[in-house]
């Protein structure tokens, strides 16, 4: 698959900084804990909401502008190594003294040459100045092609948000939904009134939430070891993607650095029963690129 020129849809900045790159910029003792964490991931396995504590270890490391920027770079010249040609990288915006926009531009400067675009985040949970914030910020700049609705999905409410989500549709922008990594949390009436250009995970869904992705051809974001990782499925063969064979799929990474892997790897764990050919096309065709 390394020699097979490919686009990674899902990607989050904060679990997918190269590990070599986080060797050369944090303590011995730091580096340690987040390494024994990585490699219990890797190993064992682990819990949708542990996953989250790995991301702390991050945020404590990744604490500055240079560092966010640095990692970027770092993070796109993985990319290549792996023949990854386009990626929408995605991140919420952080504060770290200077402004939401500062941290903003700290990435846009890194992809500057890069073809790849960026995907600003909202959480279920954010507060109303900071999602129209993010909403003007994704806006203001080009390379920023759409809105990503992530971060734990036990938290909050997508009706909470629903105003900011059909704002930053008006505007133009493209919308991903995270939906499906938690149980009973499915917001079908909602789905329906955003219209996601893009769906990630889709793991445990309604019945009803199911037929609308269908029958709108919804195309959804495969990450296969985050979701093996985090213990959502026990193998691929009873992955929910295998109800969605008639669907647009695209194989993604999520995070990288947390789950030990890349794209050619998470190609290289489906089975006979998918044309590789057909979801790398996938992944360049339900791209947000040229959106803007």
């Amino acid at each position: 698959m390394k020699n097979i020129p490919k686009a990674d849809l899902h990607m989050h900045i904060g679990g997918s900084y190269p590990l070599g790159y986080i060797r050369t910029i944090t303590s011995k003792q730091e580096f340690l804990s987040l390494e024994e964490s990585l490699n219990q991931i890797k190993q064992k396995g682990t819990d949708y909401d542990s996953v989250f504590k790995v991301f702390s270890l991050l945020k404590k490391i990744i604490n500055a502008e240079e560092r966010v920027h640095n990692g970027t770079r770092a993070i796109l010249d993985l990319l290549k190594q792996d023949n990854v040609v386009y990626a929408e990288l995605r991140t919420f915006l952080k504060d770290f003294g200077n402004g939401l926009e500062s941290h903003l531009v700290s990435i846009l400067s890194a992809m500057e040459n890069s073809d790849s675009k960026l995907l600003l985040s909202l959480a279920k949970t954010s507060s109303e100045k900071y999602a129209l914030e993010t909403i003007r910020l994704a806006s203001k700049y080009p390379q920023v092609v759409g809105i990503d609705v992530c971060e734990n999905e036990k938290e909050g409410k997508l009706e909470d948000i629903l105003t900011y989500l059909l704002i930053a549709k008006e505007t133009g922008l493209k919308l991903t939904v995270h939906l499906g990594e938690v149980k009973d949390k499915d917001p079908y009436k909602i789905i329906r009134k955003i219209k996601p250009d893009r769906i990630s995970h889709a793991v445990f869904l309604s019945e009803q939430t199911r037929d609308y992705i269908l029958e709108t051809k919804t195309p959804i974001e495969i990450c296969l070891s985050s979701n093996l990782g985090t213990g959502l499925v026990r193998n691929i063969a009873e992955h929910a993607m295998n109800a969605y064979k008639s669907n647009p799929l695209i194989i993604c990474t999520d995070d990288p650095l947390i789950f030990s892997t890349s794209l050619s790897q998470e190609y290289e764990k489906l089975d006979g029963s998918y044309i590789l050919e057909n979801l790398v096309a996938n992944s360049f065709k339900y791209s947000f690129k040229g959106v803007k």
